[in-house]
């Protein structure tokens, strides 16, 4: 383990961390001694990756999570308290976009764009939201929020979903100046794509 992101101890919350680039998020925190709670809408694949951790010897459990739902996000926080005792960290990376086709801004339908939304942007308020009272009685924490690096290449045909990812680093900033005084941290990374 490097010794620099020597996390033992630490309680890490990764939305959409049964799949993609969030399955390897919740393998490289357990990796640096993290216990890892992988929330994720698809519970089985949350659980399977829970599992596979817990197999190897990682602190870990995988939750069925809507981060779209406030009751859900809620249960998350609550369910990480409650096997774990602290949230430590929470990486906001649940989002809708490769379920989306891609298509003309003019043939987005209301509703999918509302979906969108809704996840990527509604999902990362009630997560934060959800961890700040743990955060704030201990003093500290940190909160990554996942952005795109579409929102630096106005990518088109997914307008929507960049739309989305420029709004998470408006949120990203204005939230880093509300609490960063309490001792939690929130910043916003732009990863490319990843397979």
């Amino acid at each position: 383990m490097n010794e620099r992101f020597d996390l033992t101890g630490r309680t890490v919350i990764i939305t959409g961390g049964g799949k993609g680039i969030g399955k390897v998020y919740s393998q490289e925190f357990a990796k640096a001694g993290a216990r890892v709670v992988a929330a994720d809408i698809d519970g089985a694949a949350a659980k399977s990756v829970a599992e596979a951790l817990a197999a190897q010897g990682f602190e870990t459990v995988g939750l069925a999570t809507d981060i779209a739902s406030e009751e859900s996000t809620k249960a998350m926080a609550q369910a990480a308290l409650e096997r774990f005792g602290a949230i430590d960290v929470l990486i906001n990376n649940a989002s809708l976009m490769s379920v989306l086709p891609r298509r003309s801004w003019l043939e987005i339908p209301v509703d999918e764009w509302d979906r969108v939304m809704a996840v990527n942007l509604r999902g990362m308020f009630l997560s934060c939201r959800a961890v700040f009272p743990a955060m704030k009685a201990q003093g500290r924490g940190k909160i990554v929020n996942i952005s795109s690096s579409r929102v630096w290449e106005g990518t088109p045909n997914r307008l929507h979903y960049t739309t989305s990812k420029a709004g998470v680093i408006g949120f990203t900033r204005a939230l880093a100046r509300e609490i960063g005084e309490l001792g939690i941290t929130v910043n916003a990374v732009t990863p490319g794509m990843t397979q």
